[in-house]
């Protein structure tokens, strides 16, 4: 038989399971794979699990000044930089368990202020799901 024969963690002097001809080792290695896959295929509820979670950078402001032909020296007329995102845990009826499917949650950043007092925009929200 060409497949593994025995587990690694067992003696190398025991003999090999199967001595018969090739039809005997296949169907040995089917059930032995269908073992395997199912012994991997079984859900675990998950209960607790360890997460990431960052608010999101606020914006840069702008330093600029209000110019314009009549006025010699203007005002300053920059805008201020959005405020970072935040990340938000919400309740929901949906989510049997804490599977995530991913454990890193970083919030969208603040976009940039600009001139004629234009303020940036905030960022994005995230909102984690959990029963």
């Amino acid at each position: 038989c060409g497949g593994r024969r025995w587990r690694r963690s067992r003696p190398a002097t025991r003999p090999p399971l199967s001595t018969g001809d090739k039809q005997d080792c296949r169907a040995q290695h089917t059930t032995y794979m269908a073992r395997r896959k199912h012994r991997h295929s079984v859900a675990r509820f998950v209960d607790r699990v360890r997460i990431f979670a960052a608010g999101g950078h606020g914006g840069n402001g702008c330093a600029s000044f209000f110019r314009d032909t009549r006025v010699e020296r203007g005002p300053p007329d920059g805008g201020s930089g959005g405020g970072g995102g935040s990340v938000f845990v919400r309740a929901s009826g949906g989510v049997g368990d804490l599977s995530l499917g991913r454990h890193s949650f970083r919030a969208g950043p603040g976009a940039h202020g600009s001139s004629s007092q234009m303020n940036g925009r905030r960022g994005a929200d995230v909102y984690i799901e959990v029963p």
